[in-house]
């Protein structure tokens, strides 16, 4: 087993290094939600839970989110906390605005 530098656990599986998570506003209103892990091993489990929840099993990957829309701008956080098969977890956090 190595030290906690960021090298292989027990199992052979590499700390998660760094979670990222990107918002983009599209449009029609709609968040596109890009997210990055770097280290790990699949299967990855998280959830994004802004207003609502979403379930990720990739450590890269795309999904638009469509919040109801309101008068008014608003701003809506979004939260991305990762872990995979060994326990490693990761998390990062986002605020974007939407609306009119």
């Amino acid at each position: 087993m190595k030290g906690p530098e960021g090298q292989s656990s027990s199992q052979g599986c590499p700390p998660i290094a760094a979670v990222q998570l990107h918002l983009k506003l599209n449009p029609l209103h709609q968040v596109i939600v890009r997210w990055e892990v770097d280290g790990g091993c699949a299967p990855y489990q998280d959830e994004f839970e802004p207003y609502a929840t979403y379930t990720i099993s990739r450590a890269n990957g795309q999904l638009l989110d469509a919040p109801i829309l309101h008068r008014g701008v608003w701003d809506i956080d979004y939260t991305l906390e990762i872990s995979d098969r060994d326990g490693h977890s990761g998390r990062d956090f986002q605020t974007i605005g939407v609306g009119h």
